[in-house]
């Protein structure tokens, strides 16, 4: 190996910029997706939705439905840590005659 890079063909420049083009173009998109709701939020990372990026291939609602369905557990048991809050705080608050 002699360290000498291999020349650069112009199809191989075409290919390059078509990539540059579609990785701008797939940033752009995500600037200006919605971040979920604060709430919903399961990790450090913020989610944006709803996007689907494709690089050609078909639809397939896997993917989705798998994120729902994840989202789902995690509300419900967001929400029955909430409740279990409220009724600590609840019995722990003087009650009123």
């Amino acid at each position: 190996m002699t360290g000498d890079a291999e020349p650069v063909t112009a199809a191989a420049a075409d290919d390059d910029d078509d990539d540059c083009d579609d990785n701008l173009m797939m940033l752009m998109m995500c600037l200006s997706a919605p971040v979920l709701d604060d709430c919903l939020q399961q990790g450090s990372t913020a989610v944006l939705g709803p996007v689907w990026v494709s690089k050609g291939e078909g639809f397939s609602p896997t993917g989705v439905r798998e994120f729902l369905s994840g989202l789902i557990v995690y509300t419900k048991t967001k929400l029955r840590e909430a409740k279990r809050y409220q009724k600590q705080v609840s019995s722990s608050l003087p009650q009123s005659k």
